[in-house]
């Protein structure tokens, strides 16, 4: 039916992930950036909104992970500014399990996901795997779909036409 079409996916064969661990509170950023560490991911911590967003600018990261015990409801407006900034970049929150309000407000301000303290390695784990398999199955991965003369890539949303790029 469809002779011609192919498509390819490169999918991410390194377990490593680049991560921006941001601790606003206490020293729970070294126990968490150790964890995440022993599953294989290269951490970079931060301890304010104004390192965060300087390190958002100048480097790329897979994944940031706030820590929101002790954030304020303008500690949160990191997220949207993140969500704008960096569209692609994945967001995951962790709060103490007694109040579940910022945690709310992160995700409406466009977190991706959250897990709920204190932490569970395997579940820490899961939620980062699932925000790495989101954009592989949504094409932010180098999906590229070839049909005779026409290229689509659908991470970037890029056509082609005979090599031509189309606008």
């Amino acid at each position: 039916m469809c002779d011609g079409l192919r498509i390819r996916l490169s999918v991410h064969q390194t377990a490593e992930m680049r991560i921006l661990l941001l601790n606003i509170a206490d020293g729970f950023s070294a126990r968490l950036a150790i964890a995440l560490r022993q599953l294989d991911h290269a951490v970079d911590v931060v301890e304010n909104a104004d390192e965060a967003q300087s390190a958002v600018l100048a480097s790329t990261h897979d994944l940031v992970v706030m820590d929101l015990d002790g954030a304020s409801d303008e500690s949160v407006d990191l997220v949207r500014w993140i969500r704008v900034t960096k569209p692609s970049l994945k967001i995951l929150v962790c709060k103490n399990r007694d109040s579940l309000d910022l945690v709310s407000l992160a995700l409406s301000k466009g977190a991706d996901e959250f897990v709920l303290k204190p932490l569970d390695l395997a579940e820490l784990k899961i939620r980062i795997v699932s925000l790495e398999k989101q954009d592989q199955v949504s094409g932010n991965d180098g999906a590229v779909v070839d049909y005779g003369p026409l290229r689509v890539d659908l991470g970037t949303r890029q056509v082609w036409l005979n090599g031509d790029a189309l606008e």
